[in-house]
């Protein structure tokens, strides 16, 4: 009833003046800042309540089911909460509207190798300034305050911590692949990859572009199927670049792996290609591959793809091909008395599942423990169950989860329950 009665009619908004919308704006920007304040409050009274040495990850693991995000979202608002029981002044100005979500959070969480008294020294100094400024503007003051207190030695050592690569799914079965790395590790990396893309871009006939050839020979690097070669350079050579040069690059000079170089013989192989590639798993249905449907297929950690693409990727040996019934999607069960599962075994569930079985947890299952949905009986004698029932350590009864909700499952009290007939997992 009362989101009902809030509810703006679109007539109504059509009627208003721009400055009564921009406040209508303001306002909804302020309201959401409230919310967030009160939700951190209300997640820090949870956290004090909290007695388990598992408290912090059973409280992200709530926050997950409950908000139906992700980890690292439930994470985000979690710490939000933990940090603003010791910096209340800024859960105050959140609450208040005068500061948002995402500059709170800069506030309690950029600069992370700050003590506590050191954050509060700088969030006395800088939240006065936050509701007219950006949280980039916030960021760059608490890196600077870290970097005063610490040294940049010290900020760089401590941002290194969080060094990462992501894969995040863009439209039209392509993919962004990003990299968090100290620079002299990115200038490096991206040092071959560019001079790799340019020796190939001065070859005859070749039509890619330069950031096609970047991209193709990142991949071909990576999967192993393209390798530089020894590097020979002619101090006396010369060369006019002007025509190649894009933002990331000087003119008249070649990137090298952490620098500039000597401009590279135009003769000189950069590069050699070898067989070597890696096995990657693709999922497909049946009726797919017979041609019956477009039953869109699955690419390991990397989400579903075109039936197009699906089929032509089965096709090559190099991939690992699994075939799933189009209706359930299940695939074959096993099963074994012992505790530990065989490697068919564990190779069904964690192809089956893809994922950590927790709620909206991404983890992939290669990687994953697998759990016993119902507990493994290590004292029951496998042959009172007869040859008529299975072992205990079976398809159905196995699920993926990382370690952190293995742990959670096994002395936090969480439960789970599988539908053996549709794999759905509560």
């Amino acid at each position: 009833m009362v989101a009902e009665a809030a509810r703006p009619d679109a007539e109504l908004l059509g009627d208003l003046p721009d400055d009564v919308l921009g406040d209508l704006v303001t306002a909804c920007g302020r309201l959401q800042s409230w919310m967030a304040g009160t939700q951190a409050r209300a997640v820090a009274e949870r956290a004090a309540r909290e007695t388990s040495p598992l408290a912090h990850s059973s409280l992200v693991g709530q926050v997950t089911s409950e908000l139906v995000v992700t980890g690292a979202e439930a994470a985000e608002v979690v710490v939000r909460a933990e940090s603003g029981a010791q910096h209340p002044t800024v859960i105050t100005a959140l609450e208040t509207g005068r500061i948002d979500a995402r500059k709170a959070h800069t506030l309690l969480r950029s600069a992370s190798h700050l003590t506590v008294a050191e954050r509060a020294e700088a969030i006395a100094r800088f939240l006065p300034h936050a509701p007219r400024r950006t949280w980039k503007w916030l960021q760059s003051r608490m890196l600077a305050f870290a970097k005063s207190r610490h040294g940049a030695a010290d900020a760089a050592r401590a941002a290194a911590q969080h060094r990462c690569v992501q894969l995040d799914r863009a439209e039209n079965d392509m993919g962004w692949l990003s990299a968090y790395l100290p620079a002299a590790d990115a200038a490096a990396v991206w040092g071959i990859v560019d001079d790799m893309a340019r020796q190939l871009q001065r070859t005859p006939d070749e039509g890619r572009d330069l950031g096609q050839l970047r991209a193709d020979c990142l991949t071909g690097i990576v999967t192993g199927r393209l390798l530089p070669a020894d590097r020979f350079t002619d101090p006396g050579a010369t060369s006019d670049r002007s025509t190649e040069a894009d933002d990331h690059t000087t003119t008249g000079q070649v990137r090298t792996c952490g620098g500039r170089a000597p401009v590279i013989k135009e003769t000189v192989q950069l590069v050699r290609v070898t067989p070597t590639r890696p096995v990657v798993r693709v999922t497909v249905p049946a009726s797919t591959l017979l041609g019956l449907d477009d039953s869109p297929g699955d690419l390991d950690g990397f989400g579903p793809v075109t039936a197009d693409l699906a089929a032509h990727l089965a096709t090559d040996a190099t991939w690992q091909r699994l075939l799933t019934d189009p209706a359930t999607g299940i695939l074959t069960d096993y099963s074994t008395t012992a505790y530990r599962p065989g490697k068919v075994l564990r190779q069904a569930v964690t192809a089956r599942d893809q994922t950590c079985g927790f709620l909206q947890c991404e983890h992939p299952a290669d990687w994953d423990d697998l759990d016993h949905i119902v507990p493994f009986d290590h004292d029951l004698d496998p042959m009172a169950l007869g040859s008529s029932r299975p072992g205990q350590t079976r398809a159905d009864n196995l699920q993926p989860l990382c370690r952190r909700h293995h742990l959670l499952k096994t002395h936090a009290g969480w439960g789970v329950v599988r539908d053996p007939e549709t794999g759905v997992t509560t």
